[in-house]
């Protein structure tokens, strides 16, 4: 059994300073953190996190964003500019690297963009809608599943394969070829679709979607961030705390009395669910390998150095292992939202 974990995740190191371009969120209130008790074998506790901002976003703010960002890329349209945007603030960093990642155009059958991040063994696919109101506008039907089809058929085999191919553009069928190649050569990679638009999609859509693309050879995971989920990563993005840890997967060990190895706890007033949970120390020290320093971006405080009681910490990692789950309180992930999954 697993956690799903999605975006909004605090750990352990001071966030970084923010962006100095567009209006600042300057006023973020976390709720409660639930507690666990972990070790060595390194439990975690999943709950859900709710933010304000000092006031709210809106489309104009991005569409000046994207404006300035035309600044330095003359040559892309708007609908290029937010997916390139929407790249640096969900994906990647590097504002070249995320510019390499645009394929979209004529003949481009749904794709504007492909990311492939060995690290994470990702192979991610970007379509982006960018339209002039936040949810106003419905996503066709037509669209989003032609889409999600896009799971399916790079799992697929040659000849399906070739037949999707055929007139589709020479960038994005280059690129297509080498994500491809990762999640058809290479052991452990999945292919991630995220459908990205400032209008909406209904939830009858959004799931029959995430069906078919559930329905592919391989792992495929099919999302939407819809205008308002937009204006969220923006926000984010304001923050300094962009890219986003996007999800993790925690394996949950269970042992001892608790055949599940899960406990839950619904709070119907701050409507927050938490869960508590042991996991191994070389699946934790995973979460890290996979994100990076990401995954401290929004917590209070750092590191605080080799004092008395990491020094003691350490010895007990090292010399009884066994009695780290006794000794220490564990790590508290606050995140937008949590699947289990059996």
């Amino acid at each position: 059994m697993r956690k799903r974990v999605a975006s909004s995740l605090v750990a352990v190191q001071a966030p970084r300073p923010p962006r100095a371009t567009g209006p600042r969120a300057t006023e973020i209130a976390e709720a409660p953190l639930a507690c666990a008790h972990v070790g060595c074998k390194t439990p975690t506790v999943v709950a859900i996190s709710t933010r304000t901002s000092s006031r709210e976003l809106g489309l104009q703010d991005l569409r000046e964003e994207l404006r300035e960002l035309g600044s330095r890329f003359r040559n892309l349209s708007e609908n290029d500019l937010f997916v390139l945007w929407f790249l640096l603030a969900y994906l990647v960093e590097d504002e070249d690297v995320a510019a390499r990642g645009l394929v979209g155009g004529s003949g481009d059958k749904s794709v504007d963009a492909v990311v492939i991040d060995d690290r994470a063994s990702i192979v991610f696919l970007i379509q982006g809608k960018f339209r002039l109101s936040i949810n106003q506008k419905s996503e066709q039907r037509s669209d989003v599943i032609s889409f999600a089809d896009l799971g399916p058929v790079l799992w697929g085999d040659r000849d399906d394969y070739k037949r999707f191919a055929e007139g589709l553009d020479a960038l994005v069928k280059s690129r297509l070829d080498d994500a491809r190649d990762r999640v058809r050569r290479r052991d452990r990679y999945k292919v991630h679709l995220l459908y990205v638009t400032t209008g909406s999609c209904s939830t009858g859509l959004e799931a029959e979607a995430k069906r078919i693309a559930a329905g592919a050879k391989g792992p495929t995971e099919f999302d939407v961030i819809d205008g308002r989920g937009v204006l969220g990563v923006y926000r984010d993005y304001l923050d300094g705390v962009a890219p986003p840890v996007r999800s993790l997967d925690l394996p949950v060990q269970a042992s001892g009395r608790v055949s599940s190895g899960v406990s839950s706890r619904f709070d119907p007033t701050s409507q927050i669910e938490s869960w508590v949970f042991s996991m191994s120390g070389r699946d934790a020290a995973k979460l890290f390998r996979s994100t990076g320093v990401r995954l401290f971006a929004r917590n209070i405080r750092g590191f605080l150095g080799l004092t008395d009681i990491n020094r003691a910490m350490e010895a007990t990692l090292i010399e009884r292992p066994e009695y780290f789950w006794y000794f220490n309180n564990g790590i508290t992930i606050v995140c937008s939202g949590a699947q289990e999954i059996r």
